[in-house]
Order: structure tokens, then sequence, then C-alpha cells
């Protein structure tokens, strides 16, 4: 007989780890004790040196699906005989060794069992909303404080029940030392309040007649409030469209498996997305006989699909057997609501009825978004099953040094960056309003308090009126200013798998997205950058061009096309003298070189988006009427010196504006030649072969999907991020690399290398 002592770390608490501990403990016939200490998971085992040593090997083998456990050390101890294997306490003591340990776990969708005994006539949680166990329910949205105990989640306050204490005690269970634990006597309840009828009982069947008369009703998730009606319902639509106001922007649809053949050609990849334990908005092909209004995807070819993931939606979903339109409740651009009584006091215009529940939501995770390209899953939105995400940094910092990420003024999420660990948050929001603002600085102290770091430095954007970049201006330590574009370069190197680039790996860089801040002032957003993290050239770009109004021409695309022609000839009058004006005597009227500006304009230009409701509606439309023509065609951009010149695809396309298709197509045929262009004589000049590309511009599945061909057919291998958002949601992640990157250089302390 021997005694060992493991320290194990990873991601080990919120996901049953515990319980799966004693049970494997006890078939091997060990006695001992496993507990929570900060973050790491300690176990004492006692037994037969075989046993012991079968008992390490399937600690990692055998671990639960969500567990990511690592074995941090071993230890010999002296025997002691114990006669059991318990769980003991947890214990929240904080030292240095055990600090960085600590994962915020994710919430998880209702697993398979757990949707069997919802859905069974005998099970004593039949239709219970909050049905779940060890391998499911909600982690980060309920987590005050770690470790992972009931007594530090929203779920404190209702007391288990004799039945669910048994559970909760039993080693046999399945819900042994499950924290949210919960049935219809002692466990949160539902609660249906109509707006012009007050409370009503029977909640559930209430809320799906609702729905069912085509009403819009407010229901509350596992991450915040949904706005749910008939998908089937075109006034219902129109209504949620007009009031929210979301005129154009793509709607979310839920659907049972069985009926997603009826709606999409998904593919084996999309499947697997939807049916991850994430439980993900995919991206996915509508089918042309799909019954769906096309309202729900104003002039696209995809639509987001979701299945159901929580108890409640598998009720609603259950009864309805319809598909329902399921959108963030909020006004559009802010943060999801969580609370009933801000749904009611923003959203009283809109709604019909509230489905509620009492069970605290300390934090909201709006849904993650997955798109498919070239068959492979890309991460557009970080939310509720992947948040927080955890990633390893290419350059660790100092033991003891914290660096925070302030993120985007668009599609903001921050991270929090220790030791080698990346930690960023859920989709925040857009941060133009009072409360994005206000839930990013909660969020900003809540990261810091739960993971234990205080930070010594805050990265930000350059922009110094990106409110985040004000935010941070006004805390009380070092700053580091980070240019857009190098840090949407330097996200590429986001550690996730053995493929991903090394931290001194020299690479060729593509930012192409709407407008970011360059090291010259000017509006950037067509570059082509060479270099690594700290170190970024800027070796070629797009040929500036104006765009009159300046933040406006983003939601009027008609006035970067009337630009690009005035530019291309003094022949051409605009419509609009007032912007002929500006366009001439320079009023209002920035320069810039951002790619998504130039297909803003090219949108607009063939008559497909000349007024966009949202931003990246113009370049959307244009990719998905592009992929109706098959053509190969192409205009060859030439460079002149750093520039890259498109007067000539703007000529062309006014004179070719009738079949929009085929133009459409052109276009990205154009984009895509002109970036395997630039990067050919970079690696040739370099022998560099390695092309990176980030920025919202390559959220575009066609342009994707055709370099990811083109690019090695001429040698050259393309670098797509998978885990990391290439749109402003993974700028924080950037901003936190280029800053280690910056320190890398010097053996000084974070504080020291990096100026206010």
């Amino acid at each position: 007989m021997i005694a060992r002592h493991y320290i194990l770390g990873g991601l080990v608490q919120g996901v049953g780890f515990r319980p799966f501990v004693h049970g494997l403990a006890t078939k091997l016939n060990l006695n001992g004790w496993v507990q929570n200490v900060n973050g790491r998971v300690l176990v004492l085992v006692e037994g037969d040196e075989a046993a012991i040593t079968q008992f390490e090997q399937r600690l990692i083998t055998d671990a639960p699906p969500l567990a990511k456990p690592t074995i941090r050390d071993r230890l010999d101890k002296t025997v002691h005989r114990l006669k059991t294997f318990v769980i003991l306490g947890s214990d929240a003591q904080a030292n240095t060794h055990t600090i960085s340990e600590i994962h915020l776990p994710a919430d998880l969708y209702c697993c398979p069992d757990c949707q069997w005994e919802l859905l069974h006539d005998d099970d004593r949680r039949h239709c219970y909303a909050f049905i779940n166990c060890t391998q499911c329910g909600p982690r980060y949205t309920i987590i005050d404080e770690l470790p992972y105990d009931r007594c530090s989640t929203s779920m404190r306050d209702f007391e288990l029940c004799e039945d669910c204490t048994k559970e909760y005690y039993n080693t046999q269970d399945r819900r042994f030392h499950a924290e949210p634990l919960a049935c219809p006597k002692c466990g949160p309840q539902i609660e249906f309040t109509s707006k012009l009828e007050g409370k009503k009982a029977d909640s559930l069947n209430t809320a799906c007649k609702a729905i069912d008369n085509g009403q819009i009703i407010a229901v509350k998730g596992i991450g915040g409030f949904h706005l749910i009606c008939d998908a089937y319902n075109q006034t219902a639509i129109s209504w949620l469209r007009q009031t929210k106001p979301r005129a154009h922007k793509p709607l979310a649809v839920m659907l049972l498996p069985a009926q997603l053949g009826e709606h999409s050609l998904a593919s084996e990849a999309h499947i697997q997305q939807l049916i991850s334990p994430v439980r993900p908005i995919v991206l996915c092909p509508k089918r042309p006989e799909s019954k769906l209004p096309d309202s729900i995807a104003p002039g696209l070819n995809e639509i987001g699909i979701i299945f159901p993931y929580s108890p409640l939606h598998f009720l609603l979903m259950d009864q309805l057997q319809r598909p329902l339109v399921v959108t963030s409740a909020n006004i559009s651009g802010e943060p999801v609501i969580t609370d009933s009584k801000d749904v009611l006091n923003r959203l009283s215009h809109l709604i019909d009825g509230v489905l509620d529940h009492n069970r605290p939501i300390r934090r909201p995770a709006d849904d993650s978004v997955i798109q498919i390209c070239a068959e492979k899953a890309h991460t557009l939105r970080i939310g509720r099953g992947l948040a927080p995400l955890e990633l390893r940094s290419p350059y660790p910092l100092l033991d003891g040094e914290t660096l925070l990420a302030t993120g985007a003024q668009s599609k903001n999420t921050l991270c929090l960056s220790f030791a080698n660990r990346l930690v960023v948050s859920p989709h925040i929001a857009d941060m133009d309003s009072l409360p994005s603002q206000e839930l990013f600085e909660m969020l900003a102290t809540d990261f810091a308090r739960l993971y234990q770091r205080t930070p010594h430095i805050i990265a930000h954007d350059a922009h110094p009126d990106y409110a985040t970049s004000r935010w941070a201006k006004k805390q009380k330590v070092k700053q580091h200013a980070v240019y857009h574009h190098d840090a949407h370069a330097s996200s590429l190197y986001a550690q996730t798998g053995s493929n991903d680039l090394k931290a001194d790996e020299t690479i060729i860089a593509f930012t192409w997205d709407g407008v970011g801040l360059g090291s010259d002032n000017g509006l950037w957003g067509g570059e082509c950058l060479f270099g690594k993290p700290g170190q970024w050239q800027r070796m070629f770009h797009l040929k500036p061009f104006k765009i009159p109004g300046g933040d406006r021409a983003a939601r009027e695309p008609w006035r970067i096309a009337d630009s690009l022609r005035l530019h291309c000839g003094k022949s051409f009058k605009s419509n609009d003298p007032l912007l002929q004006s500006m366009w001439e005597q320079n009023i209002n009227s920035p320069l810039t070189s951002a790619i998504g500006r130039l297909l803003d304009g090219c949108s607009a230009l063939l008559g497909v988006c000349k007024n966009a409701s949202f931003e990246g509606q113009a370049p959307m439309q244009l990719a998905a009427i592009a992929e109706t023509s098959d053509t190969h065609k192409y205009i060859d951009l030439p460079i002149v010196g750093e520039e890259v010149i498109w007067l000539g695809l703007i000529k062309w396309l006014m004179r070719n504006q009738q079949d929009q298709a085929f133009a459409a197509r052109v276009v990205h045929n154009t984009l895509a030649h002109s970036l395997l262009r630039q990067a050919l004589l970079l690696s040739e000049q370099t022998h560099i072969t390695t092309v990176g590309v980030s920025g919202g511009v390559f959220q575009n599945r066609l342009l994707i999907e055709h370099l990811s061909h083109l690019l090695p057919e001429h040698g050259l291998k393309l670098h797509h991020p998978q885990s990391v958002p290439v749109n402003d949601g993974g700028l924080c992640i950037g901003q936190a690399i280029e800053a280690a990157a910056v320190l890398k250089k010097s053996s000084k302390k974070l504080s020291e290398v990096i100026p206010a």
C-alpha cells in the first residue's frame, strides 16, 4: 500500500471533476479525499500501487468531457490507512501557488440525460425549467466567487429539499455535488406576466399561447432575456424589426434538430457545431424551398440557426413544434438585458409579455456565433458556452503581473492577461451607449476580482475618442495605446493548437476592415503588414479615398459610391450638390484606405445596398449576390509604391452595372487576387510564406474560401484564426499580445517597460 498526493490544474471546476475523482477512486478501491483549493484540485489517494498508477492515468484519459485537467505535481505521502474516499469542503485561501490556476467555467447546455427527464411524464423534474446535473446547467452567469460551490452562486438562496439533498450526497447519483441542483419543490420558478393582463397562471402554456397568437414575448434564459416570436409570422417579425429597432440585421431562428433539413442545406460541419455543447448560433445556408420568410435575413443566403440549449427552450419548442425567432432582448447595439424590471421599462413598447424566472443572472452572456468557412468552424462572437474564452499567450508575463486589454469601440470584449493565459470576456456590446459602458466597467472589475488579479497596466486602442480609451485614461495605472491594425495582426498569434503561429514567427498580415486609427493618424483598413507582435511594418495599403460625411457614410453607402466616382473623373456629378461641395472642398471628407468602406461603395454603386441599417449590411448583401455567379474574371489592381490602385475596378463597375451578380463576383475575385499579388511580392523579397488575415472584412465567407484555394496554389499558407474572432471582437486579444511583446524586448518589469 502507498499514498500519493496530486495537485491538478487546468479546467477542473464547474465540470463535475470532483464527483468524477470520487467515483474513479471508489471503483479502484482507493481511499482518501479530493478538494477544491482556489482554482486547483488536490487529491490524496491510498491503496494498491498498481491501482494508484491506473488512477493517475485515468484522471486524464477518463475525465468528464468538458474538463481539461493537467497534473501539476505528485508527491508520495505517509500511509494513514484511511477508511473511505470523501469530497472535502472547498478552500478559497489564496496563495501564490494556486492563484493563476483559477478557471471560470462556461455555461453548459441541457445534457441528453436531463433532456430525457425533462420531457418524461414520470420523472419528478418533468417540465421543470431548471433541471441540471454535474454535466450541464449554468456556471459563468451564476457564479459570485470561486471556488465553485453552491454557496458561492446565485443558487445559494434556494435551500435543497430532502430529495435533492439525497441526490447531492449520493455518490452513485449523477447529481452528486451538482451545485445548481434544484427541483420544483425547492428551486427557481418561472412566471408569465402579460403586459395587459398582469401575472397569469400556468406560465408555460400561457406563454406558448401568446406566441401562437402572434405576440412577442421576452423570455429569461441562462445569460439574459431573448425576444421570441413565431418565425412564420410575418406581422410579428415586422413589428419586432420596427420597434427594436432592427430594420435589416439578420434574426436567429431556433429549430428542433428534426426541422433542420426543411430550412437549411447544412453540411456536416454545420451540424457538428449546432449539436456541440456550446449550442451556438450557426450561420447555415438557407434552403430555397424553406417557408421561413425572407425578412428573417433580408438579402442574404444564410440564416443563423440555433438548437434549444436551456430546459426552458426545450419546453417551448416541444409544445410549439415550430421555428421561433430568438434574438437578444436589448436596444440594438446595447448589452442583452438580464433583469425583468429593465425589460419592462425599456422594451414595454415592443413586447406583449414576459416569461420570467427568479434565478438571478450575475453577468450577461449573449449567444455565441459560429461561421463555417472551408468546412472549418470560425468564431464570430464569443458568448455563452465559450466565454470566458481561455487562450495561451505566446508572450507570458512575469509572475504576479497582470494586463487588462479593453478592446474596441464596436463588438467590445475585454481580455485579462497573466502568466501565459489570455482570458476573454463574452461579447459586451457596442460602446456608444451608457448601459454598454456601465457593463464594461462592471466586467473589468468583476474579472479582476474573480481571477484575483490586480492589473498593472491597461492596453487600449490608440483612438483617443473610443469610450474604452477614455476609461483607460482615467485609471490610476499605466496605459499602453495599441494601433487598431497592429492589434488585429497580433490577435493572429493567440494560441489554441499546435499548428498556430509561434511567438517569434514573422508573417505577412492583411488587416482589412471598416476604419481604424493608423500610426500616421489616418483612417486605415486596407493594410498589408509585415513582421510580428511589437514589430509591425506597413508594406502596402489601398489608395486612400474620401468618405463624405465621415462616420455617416458607413450607414449611407451611396455617399461612398459617389465619392469613388468623383475620384474617377470630373465628368461625374453627384445627385447631392452638398456632398459634391464637401468632397471638392475637403469638408468632413476624411481619407481612408479601408477595404470595408470600398465594399460599401461597390455595393451602392451596383444598386445592391445604398442605405444600411447596420454595419456590414452592404458588403454582406454584395457577397450574397456574388455567390450566384461563378465567373473567374477579376480586374488587376496595380501597385504604385505602397499604394494599391483601385480606380480601374470602379471604372469597370461603372460600365458594368446591369449584371449585379457577375459584377459583384468580379469585385470579390479582384480583392482576392490583389491580396495574392501583394503577398507574392513580399514573399519573393522575404521568403516568408505564411499569410494571416484579420479584420471584419475577413468574415466574408466567399472571400475566405477563394483565398483558401488561391494562396496554396502559389505556395502560400493561409492562417485564418478559428477561435479568435477576426472582427473587433478579437481586438482585445491582439492588444494584450502586442503589449506583452513590447515587454519581451526587455527584462524589466511590465510597469517599467510600457510608458503611460
